[in-house]
């Protein structure tokens, strides 16, 4: 790590500042201030896959999630988060387990606490934290909604694992209006919603490793559902498309998994398990 440019104080960049990421800038009108611990050069890495999914998942879907990370780390992809316990910790631990990189992305300011406890936690690993809240501010519910579309700026794409509200298992009881709260599926809907809107041109849309709940306020295109096998053939999936749509030197040139069509709105993929 000794080329990494780390950081043991936060770090804050303004969109006129060099280091503010350019796919950022490209890509959002928000936050104009970000703020960052840990290795700096993680900020332009790329690709970059998000990974997102319910803090009280069944233990096969922290499994999928562990080696969604791990093999990101084959593939030298950054795993982004948004560093919940469940599906979000699992991604970020299968990937730096398997000698890779991640970024978290904190609904809360990085002088809160959870930003060093993580530093600390994942010390000696390819890792930062990022905000575009205030240092010290607190965690909100609607920051927590409000960073996934920062999630979705830093990313290529976004695999959702496994849906719940508030931590709830995908399995318990709940009105599908209530899951429709949740952050996973606010993060799906974030991302198809952002597909195919001016300097999105390179995102590649959405996959989800557990049925897509369904709600008349907040419903998602049941056209852009598809299938894959696996964790694996999802990112396959998403390395093939990534590399028809993608700019130049973003995606290793060698294809994987054959030709893929690229629609105008990108695909929701479904793991069927």
């Amino acid at each position: 790590m000794t080329e990494s440019r780390l950081v043991a104080a936060p770090a804050t960049y303004s969109k006129d500042d060099p280091g503010y990421p350019e796919r950022l800038r490209r890509r959002l009108t928000r936050p104009a201030l970000l703020h960052v611990l840990g290795d700096l050069d993680l900020l332009s890495a790329t690709p970059a896959l998000a990974v997102a999914g319910s803090r009280a998942a069944p233990a096969r879907s922290l499994e999928d999630a562990a080696q969604l990370g791990a093999e990101c780390a084959r593939r030298g992809w950054l795993v982004i988060s948004g560093g919940a316990r469940g599906v979000d910790t699992s991604a970020v631990e299968g990937a730096l387990a398997a000698g890779g990189r991640a970024v978290v992305v904190l609904a809360e300011g990085i002088e809160t606490g959870k930003g060093r406890a993580l530093l600390r936690r994942f010390a000696g690993h390819r890792f930062a934290v990022v905000s575009q809240f205030a240092p010290r501010a607190g965690w909100k519910s609607w920051q927590a909604m409000a960073r996934n579309g920062l999630i979705l700026a830093f990313s290529d794409a976004l695999v959702a694992v496994a849906f719940g509200e508030g931590g709830e298992r995908p399995d318990s009881p709940g009105t599908l209006s209530k899951q429709a709260l949740s952050g996973t599926l606010d993060a799906v809907i974030k991302a198809t919603g952002f597909a195919g809107k001016p300097g999105w041109e390179d995102f590649a849309g959405a996959w989800s490793l557990s049925p897509i709940p369904r709600s008349e306020r907040q419903p998602v295109d049941g056209g852009a559902v598809h299938s894959a096998t696996s964790p694996a053939a999802a990112i396959a999936e998403i390395a093939a498309r990534l590399v028809a749509a993608a700019p130049a030197n973003s995606l290793p040139a060698t294809r994987t998994g054959g030709e893929v069509d690229e629609p105008t709105q990108p695909p929701l993929f479904v793991v069927e398990r």
